[in-house]
């Protein structure tokens, strides 16, 4: 599955699935996780950069990679849980593409770890 197929079903989900039907009382901080791995993927996959080193903060891997270490748990299991959502983009091919980034820049500016 391409990159742009999966960004599609990022957009869908999020549009149809988690707006209009996720009602959860961490709602506000989902959205804006949600809206800010839609960003960085959209980066990512348009090779919208600053610079072309991955473990540069400003680069698109690093973002959804401290996104992951930072929230990976909330969204494996609440905003692409599951085998299927409201798109024709299964969830596990999105589950993939975003925790392939989850070790990029760990090692980076704040010193934090996935340990």
């Amino acid at each position: 599955m391409n990159d742009k197929t999966i960004l599609k079903g990022m957009i869908e989900i999020y549009q149809n699935e988690f707006m209009c039907g996720y009602d959860g009382p961490d709602k506000d901080e989902l959205r804006i996780i949600f809206l800010e791995l839609i960003v960085h993927a959209t980066q990512y996959i348009n090779d919208f950069r600053y610079c072309s080193d991955p473990k540069c903060p400003c680069s698109p891997e690093f973002g959804i990679g401290k996104l992951m270490r930072d929230h990976g748990q909330k969204i494996n299991s609440v905003l692409f849980g599951g085998a299927f959502g409201l798109s024709e983009v299964p969830m596990r091919p999105i589950r993939d593409f975003l925790n392939q980034f989850n070790n990029e820049g760990d090692d980076e500016v704040d010193g934090s770890t996935n340990e």
